[in-house]
């Protein structure tokens, strides 16, 4: 399948549909998405039922939007196996966008399909966000997946810590001081703005730059004290 503008919803789902629907519910879908449920039935027989009995209230709730729903079933006792069966179902469901609410299911599975979702987007163009939230719903976030993943290149990371003590500034004015101050290019300063602003690093709005909250993540893991 070819991607399009669809949306593709993964969820983990266990013993409970509760923090499943509440992402779901909170994203949003719409016709044309598709839900993906990935889910693992080992155990006994009681803890087999629990999951078989909240994905079916998960499916229930989502069959009444009309959008469809697709079942990944993962042993739970492979990772490399189960990692791939994730894989193969997100090339299947191909789309643009892809949200994963990671609110259910083993640790184990979540971990799958998180590393699933990492190998996705490194050799995918598509937009993948991870979606955490508390258990009592009083606070949400839905992380760009390069929150798990930002490999700098050195000139990235040198740039990035000269960009967080002058931000706010206009770009062609911030771009001057740095290459000023650093010794490279204008052009070479502006190149790795832009990548750093693909990667959700930097914001360019109002050709202004600032870090954004992921920015300053990794700023604070590649700060020289």
């Amino acid at each position: 399948m070819e991607a399009n503008d669809m949306k593709l919803v993964v969820v983990t789902v266990g013993f409970d549909e509760k923090l499943p629907l509440r992402g779901i519910l909170k994203i949003g879908i719409d016709a044309g998405d598709v839900v993906m449920l990935v889910y693992s039935k080992t155990g006994g027989e009681f803890e087999v039922k629990k999951v078989e009995k909240a994905v079916e209230a998960v499916k229930d709730v989502i069959s009444k939007t009309g959008v469809k729903v697709v079942d990944v079933v993962v042993s739970g006792m492979n990772f490399y196996g189960d990692t791939t069966t994730v894989l193969r179902a997100l090339r299947e469901h191909s789309a643009n966008e892809v949200v994963a609410v990671l609110a259910g299911g083993m640790r184990l599975t979540i971990f799958e399909v998180l590393i699933a979702l990492l190998l996705r987007h490194k050799f995918s163009n598509a937009m993948v966000r991870v979606y955490v939230m508390r258990e009592d719903g009083l606070y949400d976030i839905a992380l760009p997946v390069e929150a798990f993943y930002t490999p700098l290149t050195p000139r990235e990371s040198f740039v990035l810590r000269a960009l967080y003590e002058k931000e706010g500034m206009k770009r062609s004015k911030l771009i001057d001081i740095v290459s000023h101050e650093t010794g490279l290019s204008e052009s070479m300063i502006y190149k790795v703005t832009k990548s750093l602003a693909k990667r959700k690093l930097v914001s360019l709005e109002d050709d202004t730059v600032k870090l954004t909250e992921l920015g300053r993540l990794v700023y604070e893991a590649i700060r020289k004290d």
